[in-house]
């Protein structure tokens, strides 16, 4: 564990800042009416997807020494859910409203951080 140096390390830091950024840059273009908000966004779940080992053991380790992980493979998931793959207000259904492209890449990052998701979402 530890990898990035540190209980949780720069680079966790680094990567949860950088995601929270960049998906609020998206969602305030999306409310600004710039068609290419989702752009951001899906550049954002690029970044995550590749880094998804990274993310699962080190999230693994520090959980292994009862700490929690800035930046948590289960959480970002249950976003990407429900923001990407679910519906606007929580209801499925909407999704017709969203490029298909970042549909795929929901969907992409989702099964890479999969195996750090609780046996419980599986199920969801």
């Amino acid at each position: 564990g530890g990898a990035d140096g540190g209980a949780d390390g720069p680079f966790s830091r680094a990567l949860a800042g950088a995601v929270s950024r960049r998906l609020e840059e998206a969602e305030a273009a999306k409310v600004a009416g710039d068609p290419s908000w989702w752009k951001i966004r899906e550049a954002t779940l690029l970044a995550v997807g590749t880094v998804d080992d990274f993310i699962v053991d080190t999230e693994r380790a520090l959980a292994e020494r009862g700490v929690h992980a800035t930046f948590s493979a289960p959480g970002f998931l249950k976003l990407v859910l429900d923001a990407d793959l679910g519906g606007e207000d929580g209801t499925r259904g909407s999704a017709g409203s969203r490029p298909p492209f970042l549909l795929g890449r929901a969907l992409w990052v989702a099964a890479r951080l999969a195996p750090g998701a609780s046996p419980a979402a599986a199920t969801a």
